[in-house]
């Protein structure tokens, strides 16, 4: 990672890079929400340890680098699956700076079964919006940790998750209902899913069957009394 106000310096001899940029006002804002003490930026310079969320980072870097130049992807043209991409981008960074200076992170606190129901009220009512825990976290003015340890509690799982999983229920919900116009690809871009294969194999799993087959069973039975 390369931190915003410093020179980047690159070396004369051949090197293959990648070079993305992120919103910087979007960078700032998480990080306070998440951080009792912010770091002066030149000290992010090669902050971040090698660990599985870095690993996932730059995976996720590398194929929205490959999907912008790709004719036809989603994620080229603007539109909201560029956003919900973006969005993913930056909470794979925060997550990474968080997971790298946890001494310095926001206090935690367990919160009420009341608190996790106006947080979970407040992402039902947003699930088609680019979203993601520091969203959640302004709405209800609870800290980003204290959501994860509280939604881990009392869901067995991180509220990333969990908003996955409700999108996923309103996708099966839409295509219960769908119409012939209604494709699987314009439900899944229009709730957050910006590549059709990272919602059909985590709606596999949740409902034993693939968003098509869902489809088809609806449309089957009101084709045949259409005829």
């Amino acid at each position: 990672m390369h931190a915003p106000d410093t020179d980047l310096r690159l070396g004369i001899n051949p090197f293959g890079l990648l070079l993305m940029t992120v919103d910087g006002a979007g960078i700032r804002k998480a990080m306070r929400q998440r951080f009792r003490k912010l770091a002066p930026f030149r000290e992010w310079v090669g902050l971040l340890p090698e660990s599985p969320r870095l690993a996932t980072l730059q995976s996720t870097a590398r194929w929205i680098a490959s999907e912008a130049d790709r004719v036809g992807s989603p994620v080229a043209t603007p539109g909201k699956p560029r956003l919900f991409a973006q969005r993913l981008l930056l909470s794979l960074i925060v997550e990474c700076l968080s997971e790298a200076s946890p001494s310095e992170s926001e206090l935690v606190q367990d919160l009420s079964l009341a608190q996790v129901r106006r947080a979970e009220d407040w992402i039902n009512a947003n699930l088609s919006e680019v979203i993601g825990v520091d969203e959640v976290s302004s709405a209800t003015g609870v800290g980003v940790r204290s959501l994860q340890l509280s939604f881990n509690r009392v869901h067995g799982c991180p509220p990333q998750e969990f908003i996955i999983n409700r999108r996923l229920d309103e996708a099966r919900q839409q295509l219960l209902v769908a119409t012939h116009e209604a494709t699987v690809t314009s439900i899944a871009t229009g709730l957050g899913f910006f590549e059709l294969g990272r919602f059909a194999q985590p709606y596999r799993r949740r409902f034993a069957e693939s968003p098509s087959a869902t489809r088809a069973r609806s449309l089957g039975p009101r084709m045949s009394s259409e005829t």
